[in-house]
């Protein structure tokens, strides 16, 4: 068997602090249907731009946001609008 080191246990009363917070904050924003479909998948894709996580979290945002109606051209502007403000976050050309 192998080993639980590095876990946190669950029987924890922090970690169930923890936990319960998590899962409060993620139905709070997520679980209450004041956001659609379309509209989560879109603010998943600029978090993962954001985040610089372009990988299969990214495709599967870009999918979720096509499939629930957003159409390439919503997800390009989303994309060309996080592009602008993360160049000017860095200092590039578009920065004042």
């Amino acid at each position: 068997m192998g080993s639980d080191r590095g876990r946190p246990s669950t029987r924890c009363p922090s970690w169930l602090k923890v936990r319960g917070f998590v899962a409060n904050h993620y139905n709070q924003r997520w679980g209450s249907g004041e956001l659609s479909p379309r509209a989560r998948a879109l603010v998943c894709i600029t978090t993962d731009v954001l985040n610089q996580t372009l990988d299969g979290s990214f495709s599967l945002q870009i999918d979720l946001a096509l499939a629930a109606g957003a159409g390439d051209e919503k997800a390009r502007a989303v994309l060309l609008l996080v592009a602008e403000y993360e160049s000017r976050r860095c200092g590039g050309p578009t920065a004042r």
